[in-house]
Order: C-alpha cells, then structure tokens, then sequence
C-alpha cells in the first residue's frame, strides 16, 4: 500500500503545485494591468505639466 499511498501523494502534491502557479500566474496578470494604468495616468501627468509649463512660458514672452 505503500506505492498507492506515495501516488496519491505525488498527485495530490501536483496539484497543490498546480493551484499556485495558477494564483501566482494571476497576482502577475493583476500586477501587469496596474503597471499599464499607472503608465497611461504618469503619461497624462506629464502632458499636463507639459502644456502648464509651456503656457506659463508663453504668458511670460513680452508683447510687441
């Protein structure tokens, strides 16, 4: 009975195994989504200052 009980083991451990490589896979998807949205939302951050910047600038130029 020892070989059974050793299988049923293994089996069991594969798919534990199995169960968190899943989770994990998921966490790294969630983990990706998030770095995409802060990416987009630091790229609109910097075209703000951008655009503040450069009108700032331009209200500064002396008129004719």
């Amino acid at each position: 009975m020892s070989f059974w009980t050793d299988a049923l083991r293994a089996l069991q451990q594969a798919a534990l195994l199995q169960y968190k490589v899943d989770q994990a896979l998921n966490v790294a998807e969630e983990a990706r989504r998030h770095s995409i949205e802060t990416r987009e939302r630091l790229i609109q951050i910097e075209t703000l200052l951008d655009l503040a910047m450069k009108h700032a600038s331009a209200a500064r130029l002396p008129k004719d």
